[in-house]
C-alpha cells in the first residue's frame, strides 16, 4: 500500500506540479493568442482590400458606362434631308435634332421652336436639306443623329421621328401621300 501511495504522489508531480510544464503551457497560450490577433488583423486587411476592390470596380464600371454614353458610338451626323414624295407641298413647322458636337464628345440638341420661327417649304416630289442661317451665321448646319419633325400637308399635321439614316437618294425623312 505504501508503494501505491508513492506512485500516486509521483504521478501528481509529473502531471501538473512541474514548474516547467506550467511555463510551457503559458507560452503556448500566449503564442496562440498572438496568432489569433495576427490572423484577425490579416482577415481585416483582406476585408478592407476586398471592399476597396469592389469600390474601384464600381467606379470603373460607372466610368465605362459614362464613356460609352458620351463616346460617339452612335451613328455619325448626317444632313437632315427631307424628301417630299407626295403630290402636295408640305411645310416643316418644327424640327428637333440631336447631333454630335464638333469634338464628338457629346450629343447636343437643336430645337427650331426656341429662338425664332423657322418654317421650311418643300415642293411636291422634291428634296430639301434643312438648316438655319441667321444674320450671316449658321445657327444649325442641318446635322442630325436623331430627329423629330412636325409636318403639315394641306390641313393635316403629322409627326415624323427617327434615327437618321439616309436612303439611296440621301433622304433621312420621307413624306408620302
Amino acid at each position: 500500500m505504501a508503494e501505491k501511495a508513492q506512485n500516486s504522489a509521483e504521478s501528481r508531480v509529473a502531471v501538473g506540479a512541474s514548474p516547467l510544464a506550467g511555463g510551457l503551457i503559458a507560452v503556448l497560450a500566449a503564442v496562440s493568442v498572438g496568432l489569433c490577433i495576427v490572423l484577425l488583423m490579416h482577415m481585416q486587411a483582406v476585408r478592407t482590400a476586398t471592399l476597396n476592390s469592389r469600390t474601384e470596380l464600381d467606379r470603373y464600371r460607372a466610368e465605362a458606362v459614362a464613356n460609352s454614353l458620351n463616346r460617339p458610338s452612335l451613328a455619325a451626323n448626317v444632313p437632315l434631308t427631307v424628301c417630299n414624295n407626295s403630290a402636295e407641298p408640305i411645310d416643316i413647322l418644327a424640327v428637333i435634332s440631336s447631333f454630335h458636337t464638333a469634338q464628338r464628345a457629346a450629343l447636343t440638341t437643336f430645337n427650331s421652336s426656341s429662338g425664332g420661327s423657322h418654317i421650311w417649304h418643300v415642293a411636291p416630289h422634291s428634296t430639301e436639306t434643312l438648316r438655319v442661317d441667321e444674320g450671316g451665321r449658321t445657327v444649325w448646319d442641318g446635322s442630325t443623329v436623331f430627329y423629330a419633325l412636325e409636318v403639315r400637308s394641306g390641313s393635316r399635321d403629322s409627326l415624323h421621328a427617327g434615327a437618321a439614316k439616309a436612303d439611296a437618294q440621301g433622304c433621312v425623312a420621307v413624306i408620302h401621300d
